[in-house]
């Protein structure tokens, strides 16, 4: 392909022409080409995705049916407004998705945000409800104003050992903030790792998730620390920061953590394509309106769950590794939580498609669900309008949400 090393993302016309870029950037000599084989039909086994937003209300309604057609499970996520953080919310708040996907074969597991006030007890009640604590980091993500802050790190103790007692693992998303204008968007997460290492230190017994990995100094943690694991997203493993700002500046491409560096994606890529047994897919799928993206003043995330395993069918098969695919997107995750998921052979063929949006939604859906003034368009997929090679068997996924 003429000049295809010096394409971004967004130049790309399909994700083949993206892979086979990466390719050239990275000689793959010490990768071991351990599935060659032509396939034409694949199948995976109760596919489960670590990390995901849903939102609530009527994006909730729109997005979930689409988000849940090809998993068995889901995290959830607890960064509502207002946070989940009580057992009432979150019996609520699990019902309203069941709701939305019509009670279909599908196993939502539920979060509650991270607070430094939890007692022992309350933790012991709502322990058979939940399956992680969510640990924000205070203004780096949507709806967290006012979580978590490392500078007062003496004050979450109480909890954490709490959570050790009581077996309950902790999800982290950090990034290291000292100020605003302290740390530049790139280091955020490079620089929280010996943070890292300390709560793996003290915490030897407390299982730590460190969620959406997109730094070289983080994923290499978890051959360190025995409780140390990792989830990583479709996005991570496709985009590097010259993808955003490049020739042209891509709201769909911002997310948090923002895109790193070539050397950051090959180490987290290299990762995931072994196998590692400690490496999970979470999508981090997190839809906004397209008015909150194609903007001004642009929201983070990306909204990928509906397309995330037909991208990574095809990550994986060009970088001849899809004997490993299964571990990534189930069998880890099963192991690593120690959970059963539905029973949920989902099945894929090599088909040409084009990804793109079409659906209008309430405009004050978020504020107030009994508001309904003009109708707006939700977030576009990630890799829309790009020309995947897998698409779902047996059944039309609505790429038009």
């Amino acid at each position: 392909m003429e000049n295809l090393e010096f394409k971004c993302f967004t130049e790309t016309t399909s994700l083949a022409e993206h892979l086979e870029m990466m390719k050239i950037h990275w000689d793959c000599a010490d990768l071991v080409q351990s599935c060659t084989k032509q396939i034409s039909e694949i199948v995976l086994e109760s596919p489960f995705d670590t990390h995901l937003h849903l939102r609530d209300w009527e994006m909730l309604k729109a997005v979930a049916p689409s988000s849940a057609t090809t998993f068995a499970g889901w995290i959830i996520m607890p960064n509502l407004a207002p946070a989940i953080e009580t057992l009432e919310q979150v019996i609520s708040y699990k019902w309203r998705i069941m709701e939305a996907i019509d009670w279909e074969n599908f196993t939502p597991y539920m979060t509650i945000n991270f607070r430094s006030d939890y007692t022992r007890e309350f933790l012991k009640k709502i322990k058979p409800h939940i399956i992680w604590i969510k640990m924000y980091p205070k203004w780096q993500t949507t709806n967290s104003e006012g979580w978590v802050d490392w500078a007062n790190i003496e004050e979450y103790r109480n909890t954490l050992t709490y959570m050790q007692e009581l077996w309950i693992p902790l999800l982290v998303h950090w990034e290291r903030i000292d100020g605003w204008y302290k740390i530049d968007e790139l280091d955020k997460e490079r620089k929280f790792a010996p943070i890292y290492e300390k709560l793996a230190q003290e915490f030897p017994k407390l299982k730590i998730i460190m969620e959406h990995v997109s730094t070289k100094e983080c994923i290499e943690l978890i051959d360190k620390y025995p409780n140390l694991y990792a989830t990583v997203t479709l996005h991570h493993l496709l985009l590097i920061h010259n993808d955003i700002v490049s020739m042209w500046i891509q709201p769909h491409h911002f997310f948090k953590p923002i895109a790193k560096l070539w050397e950051d994606r090959k180490a987290i890529l290299k990762y995931v394509l072994s196998g590692n047994p400690k490496i999970m897919l979470g999508t981090d799928s997190a839809p906004h309106e397209v008015g909150k993206k194609e903007c001004a003043c642009w929201c983070a995330w990306a909204f990928t769950a509906p397309i995330a395993l037909q991208a990574l069918i095809q990550i994986f098969e060009s970088f001849w590794q899809l004997d490993n695919l299964h571990k990534f997107a189930s069998e880890n995750a099963k192991k690593n939580y120690e959970i059963d998921l539905p029973q949920k052979n989902v099945k894929f063929i090599k088909k040409d498609f084009e990804v793109s949006d079409k659906k209008e939604l309430p405009y004050d859906y978020f504020i107030n669900p009994n508001v309904r003034k003009e109708l707006i368009t939700p977030a576009k997929l990630f890799l829309w309008w790009k020309k995947l090679a897998w698409d779902l068997k047996g059944k039309n996924l609505p790429w038009t949400i």
